[in-house]
């Protein structure tokens, strides 16, 4: 059951982010300025969840957002605008009262091409 829930919120966040039309790491040699690397890192509390997204560089990550997705629904929930994260520059966005949406994860994507797209989040409640 677990697998399964994993898959459906991995899928969710793929289509979101071709919905999105988020960059992949699939960057022409010579560009590597033109592509950034989010990175997400999880928390959760008593009453709050979110997520502290960081670029890892080398270029801005340019219209990031985060993604959440409720399961057992597996779609996109909701989506909260970062704007352009510069090279090292690190965004939290957080969410009251998690468990009323069940499992839930959020994801950080961007219109660059992102050098590692499976760091960019994960599960953050329960």
């Amino acid at each position: 059951m677990r697998r399964t829930i994993t898959l459906a919120t991995t899928c969710a966040a793929v289509a979101a982010t071709a919905l999105l039309g988020a960059g992949s790491a699939a960057a022409a040699p010579g560009s590597l300025a033109l592509t950034a690397d989010l990175a997400g890192v999880t928390y959760s509390a008593p009453f709050e969840c979110g997520l502290t997204v960081t670029n890892n560089g080398p270029g801005v990550a340019r219209g990031a957002r985060i993604i959440q997705v409720s399961v057992p629904l597996g779609i996109p929930t909701t989506f909260r605008y970062l704007g352009d994260l510069a090279p090292g520059e690190t965004r939290t966005e957080s969410q009251v009262d998690c468990g009323i949406y069940g499992r839930l994860s959020m994801y950080a994507v961007s219109a660059t091409p992102d050098l590692n797209p499976g760091n960019n989040g994960g599960q953050v409640h329960p």
